[in-house]
C-alpha cells in the first residue's frame, strides 16, 4: 500500500487471497492487494491493516478498489475475524 494522507487506487485481480462474494449474486471478486481484513466498516467499506508491519489501519473501498491512508492516524492492536458481513448483510467477506 502507498503513502500517508492520500488515497490509493488498484485494479481487481483474479480469484485469490481474501475473496468478496456478494450473497444474492453468487458473484465472487479477488480483493487483491489486501493481504489482511479485519471486517466492515460501512456496505462497501473494508477496515485492513498496512503491510509495513505498523499495525496502521486502512479503509479499502471495494466499489472503487481504492485504499484511504488518511481517515485512520491511530494504530491498533486486534486479530482479524474469520469472515465478516456487510451491514446490509448482502456482501461476505
Amino acid at each position: 500500500m502507498g503513502f500517508w494522507e492520500t488515497i490509493e487506487d488498484f485494479l481487481p485481480q483474479p480469484l485469490s487471497g481474501f475473496i468478496l462474494k456478494d450473497i444474492k449474486t453468487s458473484q465472487t471478486v479477488a480483493l487483491t492487494p489486501l493481504d489482511y481484513v479485519l471486517g466492515f466498516v460501512g456496505n462497501n467499506t473494508l477496515l485492513t491493516k498496512t503491510a509495513d508491519g505498523s499495525e496502521r489501519l486502512v479503509t479499502f473501498d471495494i466499489n472503487k478498489f481504492s485504499a484511504d491512508y488518511s481517515l485512520i492516524t491511530e494504530s491498533f492492536g486486534f486479530g482479524s475475524m474469520q469472515f465478516s458481513l456487510s451491514q446490509d448483510g448482502k456482501k461476505w467477506a
